[in-house]
């Protein structure tokens, strides 16, 4: 792998610059494929057996592993509605929670030092910086105080309609509002970075 995550597979292929490797191994257990590395576990795949099921606690441990990182699209097309995070998290891909359009809400269970949830949707910690907002909530979004930063693919793909941004915002991530239903916003001037495809496919 090309990260310390092991999220990143090495595709053979040598860059014109010094690189460094990382190795993991990939297990299945309690309906997911994870990738271990450095006594840690990362969710890569979750599979629901129970087809009705909505509500979903991701455990704090696997065969006795912390869960501290989810890669990208790891729940794609599981219909999950409302999913806990386990406390044990400390990094989550941009696109972790790609291809979940009936997610309404995220909640983080106490204890956690990296994350905390506000309405449903995922914040770090500190509230500085919004992570996701679940692609089935609602269709107004009013950014809360000490907001300053918008992550990547935040919103991408969501129900949104309007949003509210007041002046402290600093950042907007790539592809943050892409794919959604915005079709006017109005920017603070405290903003210094707008990333790449920020407002792509907006419609």
């Amino acid at each position: 792998y090309t990260d310390r995550y092991a999220e990143v597979p090495f595709d053979g292929m040598m860059p014109k610059m010094d690189i460094t490797l990382y190795a993991g191994y990939l297990k299945s257990g309690q309906n997911g494929e994870y990738v271990f590395r450095d006594g840690e576990a990362t969710l890569v795949a979750y599979h629901r057996v129970e087809h009705e099921l909505t509500v979903l606690y991701l455990p704090e441990t696997v065969d006795g592993y912390p869960v501290t990182g989810i890669a990208a699209e790891a729940f794609w097309g599981e219909g999950i509605e409302t999913l806990y995070l386990p406390a044990s998290l400390t990094h989550v891909d941009p696109m972790a929670f790609a291809g979940m359009p009936e997610l309404k809400c995220i909640e983080v269970r106490p204890g956690s030092r990296h994350f905390t949830a506000k309405q449903g949707a995922l914040y770090t910690a500190d509230g500085k910086t919004l992570v996701c907002y679940p692609a089935g909530r609602g269709t107004v979004y009013s950014m809360p105080v000490g907001l300053e930063n918008i992550g990547a693919y935040a919103f991408a793909d969501t129900k949104l309609k309007a949003v509210h941004l007041s002046e402290g915002l600093k950042q907007i991530g790539e592809h943050a509002f892409d794919g959604t239903g915005l079709t006017q916003v109005t920017l603070p001037h405290s903003l210094t970075r707008i990333g790449a495809y920020a407002f792509s496919r907006c419609r």
